[in-house]
């Protein structure tokens, strides 16, 4: 049975784990407004997820590692249970084609947890182009649980925040 890396957190409680390839994974909710909601101050993260693959074996291609998603699934987990009344944020980048595959790690978590988490994702315009030639995006979205008591404002501030970022990217 795979089990999820181990995770170890440091004093500003950021999450650092190494895989057996030896790529080091660094995993972060950093606090952010939601425009017109100042009610959710304080509950509103990022959700962000960086690779250093300067000690990989092999750094150019990693290769897929199950226990990678394992664990990144028990950090949105450990999220929820550390306050309920929390909402996570995350974007997947465009920049190397890869945010749909990423798109679906949420959206497979989620899966698990739909009865329980609510999921709002959107798309906007990326400024780049796809390998295809078509306009680049990048996609991403919010969880925040179904009976959290600002969930009607919680999907109208991420709708009004869509709608604000697509203009200013289509004015690019």
């Amino acid at each position: 049975m795979l089990l999820p890396y181990r995770i170890v957190f440091d004093e500003e409680n950021i999450a650092y784990f190494t895989a057996d390839n030896r790529a080091k994974y660094k995993a972060l909710f950093s606090g952010r407004p939601l425009p017109g909601l100042p009610e959710l101050e304080g509950f509103v993260f990022d959700f962000s997820f960086q690779r250093e693959v300067s000690d990989c074996t092999k750094p150019t291609h990693p290769g897929y590692d199950r226990r990678i998603r394992l664990t990144l699934e028990k950090l949105m987990n450990r999220f929820f249970e550390i306050d309920p009344y929390n909402v996570m944020a995350f974007v997947c980048e465009a920049t190397d084609y890869k945010h749909k595959m990423r798109q679906r790690v949420f959206g497979d978590w989620h899966a698990a947890h739909r009865n329980r988490i609510a999921k709002v994702t959107f798309s906007l315009p990326s400024g780049t182009v796809g390998e295809n030639g078509s306009a680049g995006e990048s996609v991403g979205g919010l969880f925040y649980l179904k009976d959290h008591p600002l969930a009607l404002k919680i999907e109208s501030g991420l709708g009004a925040e869509i709608a604000y970022y697509t203009t200013i990217k289509a004015e690019y």
